[in-house]
């Protein structure tokens, strides 16, 4: 236990150290007196004493101390002014609705006519039209700002943690190719490949989510979606938390043991530990974890046990040693003490719930036992608990295993069709399953702390919690790792739930279902199902939104839509179908044009050519027929050199019902739609604003129609899985 003592000293001493603010040469003697006089003494008492106090003054010394200002040689000493710089695109690109954000690792940079090396990172902001890659070296020109904090969101804090202190957004970018990114880049392609397998097996959000299982994401990639899993916690389940790498080790480590060979089993289990912990890219608390699995796997091949809290106690010092920064982030504070508390208040907890079966009762015990430890933590960061949060986890939990499993195997065979599709059908049940309940669940309220928690108040939680942890772990002898022994029967369960749900779900699917026409909760996108067929109406200027409500909207259904119809050329509207498109088998388009692209439409365009989709001109009269529905087009004539006024409109006819869809097409072109020999009466009228109707609602043609719906436009969806409007349903 001396290794366990010495590290929490050390940390102790950096937290010490970063509130007081001792001077370095003081305590590096002092440490070394300590250090000393601990190698003289005999006794045991005393040795340990000198040595913990020396392992104190040197965590002190080893403090992060206040930053100075920048100087000529910092990225962030130019913030404010307009510069040309050039670098290397360090991280992997998150993208969103709104664009894509890269980190850029800064080299050179040139203002005032004079050239300068630099160092330091930024975070530019791009359109999705102009994508960047891992490693690609870069020259921007534009003007640096200093990251601000928004209301509710500390941004320019959360930067300045990942060593980020200033941005770009929008500005002109030379894309000089790929740089020699070594095994890093490789590790990225890996990852890049198994997303990408993932995307084209499952709808979304169910692949978002998947894929975050598997190898983590950022909240921003689940969208409207994360709250919901904030307001359940079970936010973990799409980080890389302690808990999935506990998993992934120890099933490494027992496949391992099939190799009958303990350095072979020992290198085995090790590498691919870390290969995992590289992939998802190298979290604090995947490496955290990853550290103290590092540790117990050599001792088990010493043949020595291990203390679970000697690990975690060795693994957070030596991180806070190498980067003393971490002290302050709460995502190593929520990883830290929520092990230490697993470990010292699951077994008591278990033992309480010993009447509900396994291995819910076990998943109960490990949230009830971190949210005890976090409580403080959580209440600081976030100013909510969950109330919901333990019953969440013990049905979501067990699941967990099979999930990350699925993620891998599908990522690797996602080219084999035969092995691909029955695995990603249990796959989708299982992940909607985790959807429906989290959406469920986060309806009941959250705890509201009311106001900021004292420091006596949280002085006196933990000094109680750690007298009772410490108790308990004296009462249980300060037991090893254990591993849970009801891994049968969480496969089982799991595999039940899941054969289940799908049966669900193919049952859904063979049930005929009426023509359906529903507004997809997004921009301008309009979804018409038959039976068997869909067709997509328009897009959105957010992908992701548009792919999770054309994913809740199809499942069950094949990856196809039969027909994608443009009747609005503009951005807007494109940049969604862009990404319907490298999803969804699209059997042809019928495209409105226009006489001037836009970078975007001509991207689109390029994009259709590369995946041989055949296109058809969307004109006045040109129709088709989807299973007894009848689309039609009622405007343009022809081509025009100004978007707005060559939007198209569609008559739909399905049964004895008809709908007009005018889109935000502009009143010239309704009053032109008058004069056409075309019908354009109609029961039901769609616009994507009120004074797009005037023209039309006011003629007596239209003014049969009894139904007038008026869609949002291209603003963002407030919730694109749930929230769809339906225009009609046949009976």
């Amino acid at each position: 236990m001396i290794l366990a003592w010495l590290a929490c000293a050390f940390v102790a001493g950096i937290v010490l150290g970063s509130w007081i603010g001792l001077p370095l040469i003081p305590l590096l003697i002092l440490a070394a007196l300590g250090t000393a006089t601990a190698l003289l003494r005999c006794r045991r008492r005393g040795w340990t004493a000198a040595a913990v106090l020396a392992m104190l003054l040197l965590g002190a010394a080893r403090a992060p101390g206040a930053a100075g200002p920048p100087g000529p040689h910092d990225l962030s000493y130019y913030n404010g002014r307009t510069v040309q710089l050039s670098g290397v695109v360090t991280a992997e690109p998150d993208i969103r609705d709104t664009g894509a954000n890269y980190v850029v690792t800064a080299k050179q940079l040139t203002a005032g006519g004079k050239a300068r090396p630099i160092s330091g990172q930024l975070e530019l902001h791009l359109p999705l039209s102009q994508p960047l890659a891992y490693g690609d070296v870069v020259v921007l020109s534009g003007r640096l700002r200093t990251p601000s904090n928004a209301a509710g969101t500390a941004f320019r804090d959360i930067l300045a943690r990942r060593g980020i202190r200033s941005t770009m957004s929008f500005v002109r970018v030379i894309d000089r190719g790929p740089s020699n990114t070594g095994l890093a880049g490789w590790f990225v392609m890996l990852r890049q490949s198994i997303e990408r397998n993932i995307d084209s097996w499952l709808p979304e959000p169910e692949a978002s989510l998947l894929i975050a299982i598997t190898l983590g994401a950022r909240s921003a990639s689940l969208g409207d979606l994360a709250p919901a899993f904030v307001a359940t916690g079970l936010i973990h389940i799409v980080a890389i938390s302690g808990i999935k790498v506990a998993m992934v080790a120890g099933t490494m480590f027992e496949l391992a043991r099939l190799l009958r060979r303990r350095f072979l089993t020992l290198t085995s289990a090790l590498l691919a530990l870390w290969i995992y912990v590289l992939l998802t890219g190298l979290t604090v608390s995947g490496v955290r974890s990853a550290i103290m699995w590092t540790l117990v796997f050599i001792s088990s091949y010493l043949g020595r046990t291990t203390v679970t809290l000697v690990s975690l106690a060795a693994a957070a010092a030596v991180m806070v040693g190498l980067q003393p920064d971490l002290i302050s982030d709460i995502g190593f504070q929520l990883s830290t003490i929520g092990t230490f508390a697993i470990v010292a208040f699951t077994p008591p907890l278990s033992r309480l719930f010993s009447r509900v079966p396994s291995p819910f009762r076990e998943s109960l015990s490990v949230t009830l036992a971190a949210q005890l430890g976090t409580l403080p933590v959580v209440a600081i960061g976030f100013g909510t608990v969950s109330a919901i949060g333990p019953i969440a986890n013990a049905l979501v939990l067990p699941l967990l295993p099979l999930l990350i499993i699925f993620g891998f195997v599908l990522g690797a065979i996602g080219g084999i069709p035969g092995l691909a599709a029955p695995l990603a059908g249990v796959t989708s049940a299982l992940l909607h399953f985790v959807l429906t309940l989290t959406v469920w669940l986060a309806r009941v309220p959250a705890f509201h702390t009311g106001g900021p928690l004292g420091v006596p108040a949280i002085a006196a939680y933990y000094v109680a919690l750690a007298v009772i942890a410490g108790w308990l772990l004296r009462k249980s002898n300060w037991a090893p790792v254990a591993q849970w022994a009801s891994r049968g029967r969480e496969v089982l369960i799991a595999g039940a739930v899941g054969l289940t749900l799908l049966s669900a779900s193919e049952a859904m699917a063979t049930t005929v279902q009426p023509a359906q026409l529903v507004w997809l909760g997004s921009g301008e996108a309009i979804l018409l199902t038959t039976p068997h067929r869909a067709v997509l109406i328009d897009g959105s200027p957010h992908p992701l939104a548009l792919l999770r409500g054309l994913g809740s909207r199809l499942l069950g259904r094949s990856r196809e839509l039969d027909a994608v119809i443009v009747t609005d050329p503009r951005g807007s509207n494109i940049t969604g179908l862009r990404a319907v498109i490298a999803r969804y088998a699209v059997r042809e388009v019928l495209d409105v044009g226009t006489e001037y692209p836009s970078a975007t439409y001509a991207a689109w365009r390029s994009d259709l050519e590369h995946r041989h989709i055949p296109v058809t001109a969307l004109r006045t009269g040109v129709a088709i027929s989807v299973e007894g529905v009848n689309l039609a087009a009622i405007a343009p004539d022809d081509v025009c050199s100004v978007p707005v006024n060559c939007v198209g409109m569609l008559r739909i006819v399905v049964g004895p019902h008809t709908v007009l869809l005018a889109g935000s097409s502009s009143a010239r072109e309704q009053r032109e739609a008058l004069f056409r020999r075309v019908p354009i009466s109609a029961d039901t009228l769609v616009f994507t604003t009120t004074k797009a109707h005037d023209a039309l609602f006011t003629r007596r043609s239209a003014r049969s129609a009894t139904h007038v719906v008026s869609l949002p436009g291209s603003g963002p969806s407030s919730a694109a899985v749930s929230t769809t409007t339906r225009i009609l349903a046949s009976r």
